[in-house]
């Protein structure tokens, strides 16, 4: 198995759809750096299902589109298809080649394929596991990888063992199972909470249920009792209510002959009332009269009672007054006396403040002068603090450093024993490599002449292959373009033959058989044919007769109606071409870049569904876009605009707007475009089938030339030539090596006795400095104790000074606000006598305007004393004249009582027999309640009809016996207390439930024994496979690391954990020759870079990868080292095919096929590829 073809398309660089044809043995990939070469390897993971942004070298999947350069636009898609050879059926597929293909959308959407069937990324997983494929296994190693595959993670070094060992599947079963038999565990627990609460309510229902019963009985037998009840009291209602009715009707003529008298009795008292209430008019208005009299004279009396309270008013105030001006003038007196008091207090008081601040001053300036000594010491003392600090500090270091150099020079004397003994097994090395390496090159001449017979052979050989793939991609890539397009017109024929109508009346007459229309059965939309420009635009102007039947005469049309009644099938849309009258053609229309002519001028049909159109649609004319549409309407040109994407403006007012729906337009013309495509798909068949037979002929005379013969052949004499060049270089390096190290360890021997004399002489001279600085540090402590004695004396006395100059401060702060106070409360009496002042001039002026206000009310009082007598006058006339009509008035009222009685006494007896008639029609007004009560009762209680139901009494029949049972019985269902109703139905869905549950608990707990021993199976058998391979891998790379070093080189694999290898830890440990290293990480470059190719070729023995990808993996490497890389890359190159980016010539040189990545193009990569083949 490997791979034989790699196509890349829109992907990081590559912008044109490239295509590498690979062939068994080493291929490198080669170019300047920013090639693109490194996109090939990206490729290769990618289309493998890797899903790490960081592993790809972009931050967003959607990156690893061709983003476009200064010349070509972006692409949309990226896509890379990886074809594999399943020659030896490693890939678990029945074909013999396998393609895989992941495209990626900018939208974010992907797309996988297996030989062009769509499938999942967990497919593609599948397919690939435990064969060494996979982007995260050890067919793809990038140089950044050897240093992870050594010193990164457990877990990712175990992963190379694991699938190696193929217990990747084993594990992600486990995997699968350990989360299965946690979601059981999770449901038995969840199932057996549920159980338990199940059983608490079947328990509970079942009580309830039985109580249920019990009140179901109970209630059967009060519905029985109560229904007899309720019949007795209706039926015996329905008697007395018959006897009240007769008796109601009696009353009834009596009342009618009363109403009669007391009419007339009434009529008789309404003449004389009406000349009672002439006079009482009459009065009324002397009454009034007489009170608007008396009212003048209270008003009058009023005033003057008023004048006489405002008179006396007046006068209080007038003395109240007079007595507000005396006290004013009094307290004006007193506040000049405390104005002159307070005036000789602020005198004396500001004399002493100007004494206080004089001594402030002075105690501030000797304040000042005691802190600026003050800071001058502190700062001398924290200077000598600092010196002794630093005196300190350098002693500690000059004692240290002394410490240092001496172990230091013990160290190196020890180390310079040890390379003098190491010199004289170096000499010894050094002349048997000379041995070696004289014998090899002897055996290389050999080898060489032999290796170029075979290639003269093989070049033939290869010239006639090349020109037969030539040929056979040619034709593939025709045959494949041929089967791309079949396939796109298949699915766009079905597509139209899927598009069907959704009314049932259409499908039934497209189905029948009755119904034969000569021509066909279409839709109008199906059979008009136009431009692919315009058929959104003429399916929305045709509307609702795109679904319309077209038959061609009235005798089709008329069966169709038929079939449509006898079947009573909903209505359906029939066009008829026999009976659609000819139109005239419309002018012609100008047309320009935005008007495309007249709908009907638009089809390509003939002139009959042309004048259909016309006839339908009218003046329709389509148009680029809604502007122009409205534009022409409202011209007047067209009746209706139709644009590209099917939106319509009419001069009627009725529009459609919107964006076209992905189906428009897909009808119009189906039976023309299904013609086509028939026609186009029996001539690709045709194709196809030609171009398979041509490249059936090829393969076979290509299968005639048997170069993996050859090849093999001159592998086999590589292989011997590469283990003698491996062979003298590893002599020649060895030997070199000791040449250099015995060189540079007597170098080394010589500076190690010059650094030991100079650490000598460093440490005596930082043994003198010490008694320096120890003599220097004792004479700053002394002065540092004196210079602190001096401070804090001169502390004490700035102390004293500075609470001294605070009392005095205090006391000056304080005599200050003394003054202000009494300066304030002097402006405030000088304020209080001006407004006392301002005052006694407001009383004098008010008590001039009082006096004359008195004088006025006076006058008044003399003017309502007259008006006063007029008044008394005018009132005796008035009383007389009521008295007059009084007697009149008495009269007649004495007439009205007497009538009045007599109606009176007529009213009464009415009353009584009125009291008498509503009493009685009460009394049948209940009693027709109460038989109402009794049937709603009976009708709400028991959904019963009293008035149609019949029920027997017995003849010992006992309402008070019947009643105290139902009393009973209803006592007996109150001590019941709540019933749930609905127990009896619960009781049963919670024990069906129950047993369904208990059933669910006895599978989940087999489930789980299940689970755990699968589980304990896989573990089982994964570990064994574990130790196996592991044992064998390390086998292999204890020989595989001598054979890249020595045989004096030493490697091993360890577990960490051994008695859980699956997750235990893998510790590598490589000592190259010469060399004791504490860990890995200790190892050069060039080293690290050989450890992990012996591992990854010790993992390749045991499992070999059909393939394997190494991104710059030489680079570390010198040339000797090459040089073993090259060999043991052909040894294993029998089992595995290579692909190897590099920079080096040497495995350029060592390669079959040459692919070269270039960039004519600033950021496209393109592709040349070369096969050598040596003369």
């Amino acid at each position: 198995m490997y791979l034989s073809k790699l196509e890349v398309l829109g992907f990081k660089s590559f912008a044109q759809k490239t295509i590498f044809r690979f062939n068994e043995g080493l291929t490198a990939i080669v170019g300047p750096n920013g090639c693109g070469k490194t996109n090939v390897v990206d490729a290769i993971r990618w289309v493998l299902g890797e899903q790490k942004t960081s592993v790809l070298r972009s931050d967003i999947m959607e990156n690893v589109i061709f983003n476009g350069t200064v010349t070509r636009k972006p692409l949309g898609m990226a896509e890379v298809s990886l074809t594999i050879e399943n020659t030896n059926n490693i890939l678990p597929s029945e074909f013999s080649e396998v393609t895989v293909t992941r495209r990626l959308f900018r939208d974010g959407e992907s797309n996988y394929l297996i030989n062009n069937t769509v499938c999942r990324l967990k497919d593609i997983q599948d397919l690939f596991m435990d064969t060494g494929i996979g982007s995260d296994s050890y067919s793809v190693i990038e140089l950044k990888m050897v240093e992870a595959i050594l010193s990164g993670k457990y877990e990712e070094r175990r992963h190379l063992f694991e699938e190696a060992a193929g217990v990747t599947k084993y594990k992600l079963r486990r995997k699968e199972a350990a989360k299965k038999l946690l979601f059981v565990q999770n449901d038995l627990q969840r199932v057996n909470d549920i159980v338990s609460e199940i059983e608490k309510q079947v328990n509970s229902l079942a009580r309830q249920a039985a109580k249920t019963k019990r009140y179901n009985k109970l209630q059967s037998e009060l519905r029985d009792l109560e229904l007899k009840l309720f019949s007795f009291e209706y039926n015996k209602g329905k008697e007395q209510l018959a006897l009240l009715q007769n008796k109601m009707s009696d009353f009834y003529q009596i009342k009618q002959q009363k109403d009669e008298l007391i009419s007339e009795s009434e009529n008789n008292l309404k003449e004389i009332e009406s000349t009672f209430f002439k006079l009482d008019d009459r009065f009324q208005s002397a009454i009034n009269n007489e009170n608007l009299i008396n009212q003048n004279i209270n008003s009058v009396l009023k005033e003057l009672a008023v004048n006489e309270q405002k008179l006396k008013n007046l006068s209080e105030l007038q003395e109240r007054i007079t007595i507000d001006i005396k006290n004013s003038d009094q307290l004006i007196e007193i506040n000049k006396d405390l104005i002159i008091e307070f005036d000789r207090k602020i005198e004396t008081l500001k004399k002493d403040y100007i004494v206080l601040t004089e001594k402030v001053n002075s105690s501030r300036i000797e304040l000042e002068a005691t802190l600026k000594t003050l800071k001058g010491v502190r700062e001398d003392s924290n200077l000598l603090y600092e010196k002794t600090i630093k005196l300190e500090s350098e002693i500690q270091i000059n004692t240290q450093t002394i410490l240092k150099n001496k172990k230091r020079i013990a160290e190196l004397k020890k180390f310079k024993d040890q390379l003098e003994k190491e010199q004289i097994d170096i000499l010894n090395s050094i002349t048997d490599s000379e041995k070696l390496l004289s014998k090899f090159i002897k055996n290389r001449d050999e080898f060489s002449s032999k290796i170029e017979n075979i290639k003269q052979s093989l070049e033939k050989s290869l010239f006639e292959q090349n020109e037969i793939d030539s040929q056979i991609n040619k034709l593939q890539e025709e045959l494949s373009e041929a089967k791309v397009k079949l396939n796109s017109n298949i699915t766009n024929l079905e597509f139209l033959e899927g598009l069907e109508e959704s009314d049932e009346s259409t499908k039934f007459l497209l189905n029948s058989d009755e119904w034969k229309v000569e021509s066909g059965k279409f839709t109008l939309a199906e059979i008009i044919s136009t431009d692919d420009k315009f058929r959104i635009a003429v399916e929305s102007a045709i509307g609702a007769y795109s679904n319309s039947f077209v038959v061609w005469s009235k005798s089709e049309l008329d069966k169709a109606i038929q079939i449509l009644k006898d079947n009573k099938l909903s209505k359906v849309p029939f066009i008829c071409i026999e009976l659609v009258p000819e139109t005239e053609n419309y002018e012609i229309l100008s047309k320009t870049s935005k008007i495309f002519g007249w709908v009907g001028d638009l089809i390509k049909n003939d002139d009959s569904i042309k004048n259909l159109i016309r006839l339908l649609i009218g003046k329709a004319a389509v148009v680029e876009d809604y502007a122009t549409a409205f534009k022409l309407v409202n011209d007047g040109i067209i009746d209706t605009g139709v644009t590209l994407e099917g939106e319509i403006v009419t001069r009627y007012g009725f529009y459609k707007v919107g964006t076209p729906a992905k189906t428009e337009g897909l009808k119009l013309g189906k039976v023309e475009r299904i013609q086509a495509l028939n026609k186009e798909i029996e001539e690709l068949k045709l194709k196809i089938d030609n171009l398979t037979n041509k490249l059936s002929y090829l393969k076979l005379n290509r299968d005639r030339i048997d170069i993996q013969e050859i090849n093999k052949k001159l592998r086999t004499a590589d292989n011997d030539l590469s283990e003698c060049y491996r062979l003298i270089s590893l002599t020649q390096y060895k030997k070199d090596s000791l040449e250099n190290t015995l060189k540079a360890n007597q170098d080394r021997i010589l500076n190690l006795e010059d650094e030991i004399q100079l650490i000598s002489e460093e440490t005596t001279n930082y043994e003198q400095l010490s008694e320096e600085f120890q003599d220097a540090l004792q004479s700053s402590l002394d002065e540092y104790d004196n210079k602190k004695q001096e401070l804090d004396n001169i502390e004490k006395i700035f102390a004293e000074q500075q609470t001294n100059f605070k009392e005095k401060e205090m006391n000056l702060i304080r005599l200050d606000s003394e003054i202000k106070a009494i300066e304030s409360k002097n402006e405030n009496l000088k304020k209080q006598i001006a407004s006392e002042e301002e005052k006694i001039d407001r009383l004098k002026n008010d008590f001039a305007e009082n006096e004359r206000i008195i004088e006025i009310l006076k006058e008044e009082s003399k003017e309502l004393g007259k008006r006063k007598i007029k008044l008394n006058a005018e009132l005796e006339n008035a009383l007389l004249k009521k008295k007059i009509i009084l007697e009149e008035k008495n009269s007649i009222e004495e007439q009205i009582e007497r009538y009045s009685e007599d109606l009176s006494k007529l009213r009464k007896d009415y009353e009584k027999s009125l009291e008498a008639y509503h009493r009685l029609d009460l009394e049948i007004s209940q009693k027709t309640n109460h038989i109402k009560s009794i049937q709603n009762m009976a009708q709400d209680k028991y959904d019963t009809d009293l008035s149609s139901v019949q029920i027997e009494f017995e003849d010992n029949f006992s309402i008070s016996n019947v009643k105290e049972n139902v009393n009973e019985i209803r006592y007996k269902l109150k001590e019941l207390g709540s019933v749930n109703f609905v127990a009896l139905e619960e009781f049963e869905a919670q024990s069906k439930r129950l047993e369904f549950y208990e059933k669910q608990v006895k599978d989940l707990v087999e489930s789980e024994k299940i689970l755990q021993d699968t589980i304990e199976e896989i573990n089982t058998t994964a570990e064994a496979k574990f130790i196996d391979t592991f044992e064998m891998v390390n086998a292999n790379f204890k020989d595989l690391f001598k054979t890249l070093f020595n045989q004096e080189a030493e490697a091993e694999l360890r577990l960490i954990e051994a008695e859980n290898p699956l997750e235990s830890d893998i510790e590598i440990v490589a000592r190259p020759p010469g060399k004791k290293p504490h860990s890995i990480e200790m190892l050069s470059g060039g080293e690290k870079t050989l450890t992990a190719i012996a591992l990854l070729f010790s993992i390749y023995l045991v499992k070999p990868s059909p393939f394997c990808i190494l991104d710059e993996i030489d680079a570390p490497l010198d040339d000797s080292n090459i040089d073993k890389f090259i060999n043991l890359i052909r040894q294993f190159s029998k089992n595995t095919q290579f692909f190897i980016v590099t920079h080096n010539k040497k495995t350029m040189e060592a390669c079959d096929t040459l692919y070269g990545i270039t960039m004519q193009e600033e950021g496209v990569s393109k592709v040349v590829s070369v096969r050598f083949v040596e003369e």
